[in-house]
Parts: structure tokens; C-alpha cells; sequence
């Protein structure tokens, strides 16, 4: 007797359902997937229990005659593919011919369909894979596809399916983005009888769509985006750093209409975004990719929700550097508007609790110190307002807030400016120039720093002698437990504690030590550090030239809205707002 026999179909199908139905989120992509592919235009899903229940998908597509909705529910019948050729240029968003057999090994599933051309439609049901019943049917022209008690005959996947909260969280970010990406088709997703998305208009644009399902203030956050090469078209919106979210979840990228995942795209985001975002903080992006389809493989992952490129440095570099563009081209200072998009209550609750503050802060008693610095000496910023940086009339300096906050005007505009944030972006992107053209200057200390450290942190840092020496400091071994550093970045001046500082670099080394570090990414890292700790303090006085001249180096930045950390530097106060403070309007 034979070790090795040949599966029977029970078996196979359920194993081959294993691979494409993970969930009941798989149902409902291969669903709306086969109408988007039948053309449709309006798309209604329905779920209850979380799809483990019903799940519900009707178009009205093209929809199939008799012959052809037999053959859909055999195992690798399809119409998208002839052969191999077809492969290499996939424009569909299915094609193996496996969902439907798939998802009928595992429920109760009931096809009902009909082409415009017949009066009349079909009807086929299948209970865990066997075909129950065979009718003609009447329905309008398109197709609707029922799936109950998914996993019925699989208890042990039935078995590991999350919460109903969690099944259908799953549901509605993929009908999400597959409105997003198919804009002008319409769609309506409906939970346990309550709709929860839609019904979306046809015909809608990208922006609308958008708005329809993020509600029409997110567009105010927006920026547009628009490369166009000899590869590809890459089109869509990215969010402004003023708003951002605790995960990328709302990151949505449709490579030729099909929503994907994909790690190359996500990187490409985050290394754009950088320094301009606060630590675990992510944009909302939402990018078309118009890209010849031989140049992509979407046959890498059985549900086809990954994508690899051919040229993945290219379309990294191309999305990463029209991001960057996008932001440095675009202003994005934030304005200073805490009222916006609240009721006319909460506004009322909002003024009457400032009011209280503002007479508790300056009635109550005398404000203590020197709050308000403004020049009071004749020339402080020169005999007339020279407008120094910015756009169109300038900016002038005012003078310092609680010797911590620049305020400056431009045009009818207040500018309210973090003097340690932006002198945090100004050291971070001289010290990243230095650095990307080899020329970190370093200076000599007149009395070089001994430090001690335990045995794990000699080993790392020992390694990285030649790389410390290419960010500017001079280090050598002094001991078996020591290191002695001669000279240090010049950036750093003689304010900042050496010793305090070469420790926090220590800590970083380690910490990026195991496995292959990212160079670029500790690189980063480091000089944020440097940045912070070399920058003027917030309680540090400034003089008018000293104000004019943050302000100007500030504006040579190509990123000047931000710190390293994502804190914003300036704030603008428009003069609306502060009628509206004053109640003239």
C-alpha cells in the first residue's frame, strides 16, 4: 500500500479555500472585485453578524447566462485570461477563477444573474461545495451573490475568526478603498439592516469621493499631488503635517484601480514625511498609480492585495520625492482657529472659559516678570519695519513672548514663531546638508571629555568610530572601559553639555546595534538629538537681530513649518480671527 495518495476534491477545495477566503473580508473583495470587473456601476453589499452570517454583493454589471454562471463557480474558470501572455499584463482585478468555487466550498452560496439580452435570469445555490439546486429566476440584469454561514463546515476556522467588531472593521476598510479607487461607481454598505456607508453617488471625483467618506472638512487638510513620467501617472492627495493619525491605516494606494499593500509605498511615505511629523504619528494618503501593467506582478499573494514592482528604487524615489515637493512647495502653517468646526454651544463654552482665564491671569493680579518683551530702544530692528523673509510683503519682526515665542507680522497676518523648534529645524537641516556633502566641520575642545561606559556600549561604539567621525567627533579608546572625545561637531557651540549629550548618542548606538542596522535611520536619529540640545531654549531672551536673524535662516529651510520632531514652529493668527477674539464680527 502506498505512503502517498492523490487529495479528494472535498479536500482540495477547502484547502484552496483556506488560501483566498481568509475571512469575511475576502468574500466581499472577490465580490465586488468580480462586479467592478462586470462593469458596474452601482454596487450594494449587505452583511450581518460580521459576514459570518450573510454577507450580500449585487451590480448591476453585465451579468452571465446560463453556461457561463455554471462554469463561474467551477475551480480555475475564468474570463479574464487566455494565456500566459495575458498574465504579464493583468488590467483586471481578478482573474484565477478560484473565489467562487472557493467561497462555495465554506458557506451556503446562492448566484442569481442575468444579461440586459435575456428576459429571463438563472439561479444556482451550493451548500460546502456541492451544487443543491438549478432554476431559472426572475431579477433585474446584473448579479447578486449570497453568502450565509461562512465556515460552517470548517469549525476550526470558524474558530480562530476575530470579534463581529473586528470582521466588520476589516469589511468596511476595504469597501473604503475600493470606493476610493473606482470614485465614479456607487456603492452602499449596509450592517445588520443600518447603512454605514453611502449610498455614494456615481460620477463622483477623487476630492468628493474623498470627502464623502472622510466628510467634507478633511478637504481644507489636503494637498494635491501630480507626477507624470515615462513610467508612470501618480496622482491623488496627501494630508497636511497638521493633521495626522496614531496609525497608517488611512494610507490608501491604488496601483491601476487596484487597492494594495505594500511595504516599498508605506516607506516611501514615512521617509517624505520624516522629521516633519511627531514620533508615531502618520499622514492620511490617498494616491492613484497609472503604471504599465507589465512593470508590476500582482500574482505574488493568493487574495492579490500585494503588489511588487519591477523598479521598486524608482517608484520609491518618484513617490518620496513628489511628497517632499508637494510639502515645501505648499504653505502649511497652521492657523490659529480653536473654534473652528464647533457648535455655536461649545463656541460659547470655549469663550465664556478664556474670558474667566483672561481675568483670572491679568485682573487678579499683575502679571509677574517681563512678560512681553518689545524692543524699547531706538533701532531695535532698525529706524523702519525691513521685512526679512516670507512671501509677499515680508515678515516683520514684533518682538518676544515670554522670552520663548517670536511674534512678527506678515501683511494684516500675526506669525507666532517657537524660537527652540525653529532654531531645531535650522541645526537639524544644516547639520543633514553638512553631512550629504561630506563636510560636517568639527572643532577642537581645548579640554577633551573622559566618559566611562560598561562593557556592551565599548563594543558598539568602538565599531562606530569611523562613522562618529563622519558626523564630527573625534573619539579614541582611553582605557578598557573609557573613551576620551578631542573634538565635537562645531554646530554644538559651548552651551550644550558634551558629556550629556555623547551619552544620549551612546544609547542610540545601542539601541540600533542588533541585526543590520538602517545607518540612515540612526543618522537621523543622531542629529535630531544634536539639533535639540544645540538649539536656543525656550526662556532664552533674543535680541531684535537675533530674532531677524532666526526668522531669516528659518526661511532658507525646505522644511521651515516644522521641527525635526513634528512640532510645529510657526502659528498664524489671521486678522479675521482676531476680530473674531475681539467680537468685532
Amino acid at each position: 500500500m502506498t505512503k502517498i495518495r492523490i487529495l479528494d476534491d472535498d479536500i482540495i477545495n477547502k484547502i484552496a479555500a483556506g488560501e483566498v477566503v481568509e475571512r469575511p473580508a475576502s468574500v466581499v473583495k472577490e465580490l465586488i472585485e468580480n462586479s467592478l470587473d462586470a462593469g458596474a456601476s452601482e454596487i450594494k453589499i449587505s452583511i450581518k453578524k460580521g459576514g459570518l452570517k450573510l454577507i450580500s454583493v449585487s451590480d448591476n454589471g453585465c451579468g452571465m447566462n446560463e453556461r457561463d454562471a455554471v462554469l463561474a463557480l467551477e475551480r480555475y474558470a475564468t474570463s479574464k485570461i487566455r494565456d500566459m501572455d495575458d498574465i504579464a499584463r493583468i488590467s483586471t482585478l481578478g482573474f484565477r477563477g478560484e473565489a467562487l468555487p472557493s467561497i462555495a466550498a465554506v458557506s451556503v452560496l446562492r448566484l442569481t444573474t442575468r444579461t440586459k439580452e435575456n428576459t429571463a435570469g438563472f439561479q444556482i445555490m451550493m451548500t460546502g461545495g456541492k451544487k443543491t439546486e438549478e432554476k431559472s429566476a426572475g431579477c433585474p440584469a446584473g448579479t447578486a451573490v449570497t453568502v450565509e454561514n461562512l465556515f460552517f463546515n470548517t469549525p476550526v476556522r470558524l474558530k480562530f475568526m476575530k470579534t463581529e467588531t473586528t470582521e466588520t472593521s476589516h469589511i468596511l476598510r476595504l469597501v473604503q478603498s475600493l470606493a476610493l479607487s473606482y470614485h465614479e461607481v456607487s456603492f452602499e454598505l449596509n450592517e445588520d439592516g443600518k447603512t454605514v456607508i453611502g449610498p455614494l453617488p456615481r460620477g463622483q471625483s477623487f476630492l468628493e469621493r474623498i470627502s464623502s467618506l472622510y466628510g467634507t472638512r478633511i478637504a481644507e487638510e489636503l494637498l494635491p499631488l501630480k507626477i507624470k513620467n515615462a513610467f508612470l501617472i501618480l496622482s491623488g492627495f496627501v494630508t497636511k503635517p497638521s493633521l495626522s493619525y496614531p496609525t497608517n491605516k488611512h494610507q490608501f494606494f491604488m496601483v491601476n484601480t487596484r487597492p494594495v499593500s505594500s511595504r516599498v509605498l508605506n516607506h516611501a511615505v514615512h521617509q517624505a514625511y520624516g522629521s516633519i511629523l511627531m514620533n508615531n504619528r502618520h499622514p492620511g494618503i490617498f494616491l492613484l498609480i497609472n503604471i504599465n501593467p507589465s512593470l508590476v506582478d500582482v500574482n505574488i499573494h493568493p487574495t492579490k492585495k500585494e503588489v511588487r514592482f519591477s523598479d521598486e528604487n524608482g517608484i520609491h524615489s518618484v513617490i518620496t520625492q513628489g511628497i517632499k515637493k508637494t510639502l515645501r512647495e505648499k504653505a502649511i502653517i497652521p492657523q490659529v482657529g480653536r473654534w473652528a468646526g464647533l457648535s455655536e454651544r461649545k463656541q460659547k463654552i470655549e469663550e465664556a472659559s478664556q474670558d474667566y482665564l483672561i481675568k483670572n491671569r491679568f485682573f487678579g493680579k499683575e502679571p509677574a516678570g517681563d512678560v512681553f518683551a518689545f524692543p524699547r530702544e531706538k533701532g531695535a530692528f532698525g529706524k523702519k519695519e525691513e521685512p526679512i523673509a516670507g512671501g509677499e510683503g515680508g515678515i516683520v519682526t514684533m518682538g518676544q513672548v515670554n522670552n520663548t515665542y517670536i511674534v512678527a507680522r506678515e501683511g494684516s497676518d500675526m506669525l507666532i514663531i517657537d524660537q527652540h523648534a525653529a532654531w531645531e529645524r535650522i541645526n537639524y537641516e544644516t547639520l543633514k546638508y553638512s553631512h550629504s556633502n561630506h563636510s560636517v566641520a568639527s572643532q577642537r575642545l581645548l579640554l577633551p571629555i573622559t566618559l566611562d561606559f560598561p562593557l556592551q556600549h565599548m563594543k558598539v561604539i568602538k565599531e562606530r568610530i569611523e562613522f562618529l567621525s563622519g558626523i564630527g567627533f573625534e573619539i579614541s579608546e582611553f582605557g578598557p572601559q573609557s573613551f576620551i572625545i578631542k573634538s565635537v561637531p562645531s554646530l554644538l557651540g559651548e552651551k550644550v553639555d558634551t558629556r550629556r549629550l555623547f551619552m544620549d548618542i551612546a544609547d542610540l548606538l545601542m539601541e540600533y546595534s542588533s541585526g543590520k542596522p538602517d545607518m540612515e535611520v540612526l543618522t537621523d536619529e543622531i542629529f535630531k538629538t544634536m539639533a535639540c540640545k544645540s538649539s536656543v531654549k525656550g526662556g532664552d531672551r533674543q535680541s531684535g537681530e537675533e530674532m531677524n536673524h532666526l526668522i531669516s535662516r528659518l526661511f532658507e529651510c525646505n522644511m521651515p513649518y516644522t521641527c525635526p520632531h513634528g512640532r510645529p514652529t510657526i502659528i498664524r493668527m489671521t486678522a479675521s480671527e482676531l476680530e473674531k477674539r475681539f467680537k468685532r464680527t
